[in-house]
């Protein structure tokens, strides 16, 4: 069962690590991070008045740009994790947002997010400033002081390739691909021995465009950078990631 806080600028929820969001070692895997990240920062803004819903009265989604995840700890299956969340200021056209989550005493992530607010049928993006009072939030703390970068990736030929047809199951209510959905494509493009043996320090992802129903994107790795990325038809990226890998067991020290 989850429990709830929040005030008029910050959300905290704390509820335990299910079995659908752990991998093969029992641990919270990282799409289950991210997806909870997600979760949070919808529920927050639906608090504050700019959520989904209200977004959908004026034509407009939010739609997540760009993501730096740095991890400490993955909790365990049944273990009790909490997020907390808050709304850290506007820059440019994106709607920043800051996590951070914790197992008990334990700090599990650091995270900062970039969001736009963009028309669902020509996907240009409004300004923050029409949805939500900018100046509340000018002063907000920031969980540090990096902006999640903006990625790019030069297909080589040395690159690794996998595959992936794009299915129903691989979009959201927004009726798009949903943001965890190209990390986890990203993710099995890795061999298991590997995802098993290793967990992600740290994670920086990028969406430049969107992937469409029936369409089969190239998974494009490159081992030695730490670098994957998504690939449309056309041969433009659609997402980018770097991964700063760690050994689970160096990184893992409570199971």
């Amino acid at each position: 069962m989850s429990s709830v806080t929040s005030s008029a600028s910050r959300l905290a929820e704390s509820f335990p690590v299910l079995s659908f969001m752990v991998d093969t070692e029992d641990q919270l895997s990282l799409p289950g991070l991210c997806r909870i990240l997600q979760d949070a920062a919808w529920k927050h803004a639906a608090m504050l008045g700019f959520g989904p819903t209200d977004l959908d009265r004026h034509g407009l989604m939010w739609i997540l740009s760009r993501l730096l995840v740095r991890v400490e700890h993955y909790p365990l299956w049944s273990e009790d994790i909490t997020v907390e969340t808050w709304p850290s200021g506007v820059d440019r056209l994106f709607a920043m947002r800051d996590f951070r989550l914790s197992c008990g005493n334990r700090r599990v992530a650091l995270v900062r997010s970039a969001w736009l607010a963009v028309d669902a049928r020509s996907r240009r993006p409004a300004r923050p400033q029409q949805l939500m009072d900018v100046a509340a939030f000018r002063d907000a703390e920031r969980v540090f002081d990096e902006l999640p970068p903006r990625l790019e990736f030069a297909p080589d030929p040395s690159d690794t390739l996998a595959g992936h047809t794009v299915v129903y199951s691989d979009f959201d209510r927004q009726r798009h691909v949903n943001n965890v959905q190209y990390l986890q494509w990203m993710l099995d493009a890795f061999p298991m021995a590997h995802l098993q043996a290793n967990s992600a320090g740290e994670l920086a992802i990028c969406f430049l465009a969107e992937a469409s129903y029936g369409e089969t994107v190239s998974i494009r790795r490159r081992p030695a950078a730490d670098e994957v990325a998504v690939f449309g038809p056309d041969g433009n990226a659609v997402c980018v990631a770097r991964i700063r890998w760690r050994p689970r067991q160096a990184a893992e020290d409570s199971k």
